[in-house]
């Protein structure tokens, strides 16, 4: 079983001396902190920033999580096993470290071995992080117990969550191609008007709209939805880089590159987050040649 990321799926900020439009409250130094450090941060960043915290916080469910996580990429298991046992009994500024600390606890004791704890702590993790992934670890685990009944119906689960993830990221993709196509635009938008009339704080929706209006050209009421996207999630550093293509294309240099900074800040850096993907592409380039390779080797070695 690999451990499993999941972030906000969507999986999709301002200077903090900047007076915006967005209305939003600016975050905090833990906060700030604490939305800079990623899943791929390396242990010794990680580390550091979640020392700092813990002296601004000492009961920061976030900065345990953090390191709970570097001590699980270090093979400590014990130590990650302690703190996040401490992690789960604290408050967290970020959802994504309380599924983290449930989620690598499990996963520490599925590493030792020990199948009843890891159990136990799987099941919490569910209660918090309801997915495919984390159902299809319970089914492994309850079979590894001697529990053939539960083992089946997680398997059912899993396979259920699975198949309406990849129907919703279907449709996700789906909506964003066609709000970004000036010949299907106005279909999307009228849908997506009529749903944020009944419920004017849909995130997604928001942010499909402001594409709508990108696509058409009507930048100010683009910037509009995405300052309202901001005031629904300040720590997001994707959403400022959105908006900052928005005063750019407005023509207001200044805020753009202000919008820029602030998403670096909050953890996006279009620069980095290209290289990241470079990265994964050649790697996956690599691993896929190495298999036609091996397999055409294995194809020349087999007898007549």
């Amino acid at each position: 079983m690999r451990i499993r990321h999941q972030r906000a799926s969507l999986g999709i900020l301002v200077t903090l001396c900047l007076n915006l439009e967005a209305g939003a409250a600016t975050p905090t130094r833990v906060e700030t902190l604490v939305s800079q450090v990623k899943i791929y941060t390396p242990a010794a960043e990680t580390e550091a920033t979640a020392k700092e915290i813990l002296k601004l916080d000492p009961a920061s469910g976030d900065a345990n999580s953090m390191l709970e996580w570097t001590r699980f990429r270090e093979h400590k298991l014990d130590e990650a096993i302690a703190l996040g046992k401490k992690a789960i009994t604290l408050k967290f500024k970020d959802h994504f470290w309380m599924r983290r600390a449930h989620n690598c606890l499990y996963h520490s004791y599925i590493e030792k071995k020990d199948w009843t704890q890891a159990l136990k702590y799987c099941l919490l993790c569910y209660k918090v992080e309801r997915n495919s992934g984390v159902a299809h670890d319970l089914s492994i685990l309850y079979e590894k117990t001697g529990n053939t009944k539960l083992s089946k119906e997680y398997a059912e689960t899993a396979e259920k969550l699975s198949s309406e993830m990849r129907r919703e990221l279907r449709e996700t993709a789906s909506n964003i191609k066609q709000a970004s196509d000036p010949k299907t635009v106005d279909t999307v938008l009228d849908r997506v008007n009529e749903g944020l009339a009944k419920n004017p704080q849909d995130f997604e929706a928001t942010l499909l709209r402001a594409q709508c209006y990108k696509t058409k050209k009507l930048y100010k009421k683009a910037l509009k939805d995405y300052d309202s996207a901001v005031a629904m999630r300040p720590t997001s550093g994707v959403l400022y880089y959105y908006r900052s293509q928005i005063y750019k294309l407005l023509g207001d240099d200044k805020k753009s590159e202000a919008n820029v900074l602030e998403g670096k800040k909050h953890g996006f850096d279009m620069d980095k987050f290209r290289d990241r993907l470079t990265e994964i592409q050649k790697a996956n380039a690599q691993r896929t040649a190495g298999s036609g390779t091996q397999n055409a080797r294995s194809a020349k070695e087999r007898p007549d």
